[in-house]
């Protein structure tokens, strides 16, 4: 998700997170911080200050976002990289606002993502069988394998007959 600028006359910063579909709990995460105007020396080095989630307004006044969001979750000082990615992981489900705040010379600018992160449970599913097959040589049997979806949004599973352990010689699996 990208989300618009936030400008100063000096600066613009753009910040970008991943669409909810790909954000799980206990995943990295990636945010990048992109400054797109500078009027100032591009000798100056950038500092750059990521929280994976603060709805504080917009502020330029680096104190007051510690005050409403708490220390930032990932910080880049004296760098010149630009864009700046950082690495986080969201513990919880929910939905989630990631902020930055980037200083650069003496100016100042921030942004937030407006449409929050949505993050999700990771996709994990239970197999069940129905039990043994005994099938006579020369013949087939069935055995059903029921797939339940325990967490995340259900996707599809491949079962792959070469994978197979335990037939009997002679014996193949397929699906």
């Amino acid at each position: 998700t990208t989300v618009g600028l936030t400008v100063s006359s000096d600066i613009a910063v753009r910040l970008t997170a991943p669409a909810s579909s790909v954000a799980v709990a206990g995943q990295p995460v990636t945010l990048s911080a992109d400054i797109t105007v500078y009027t100032g020396d591009p000798d100056d080095t950038i500092n750059y200050k990521f929280w994976k989630n603060c709805t504080n307004p917009e502020s330029q006044n680096l104190q007051a976002i510690i005050t409403a969001c708490g220390n930032p979750d990932a910080t880049f000082d004296g760098v010149s990289a630009d864009p700046q990615t950082a690495t986080v992981t969201y513990s919880t489900i929910g939905s989630f606002t990631p902020k930055v705040f980037v200083q650069r010379g003496a100016v100042a600018g921030e942004d937030r993502v407006d449409s929050p992160v949505g993050v999700g449970a990771a996709f994990n599913y239970a197999l069940a069988n129905g039990g043994s097959v005994s099938i006579l040589r020369g013949t087939t049997g069935t055995q059903t394998i029921q797939v339940t979806t325990l967490s995340g949004d259900p996707s599809a599973v491949s079962f792959i007959p070469s994978k197979v352990t335990g037939l009997p010689a002679g014996v193949t699996a397929s699906f």
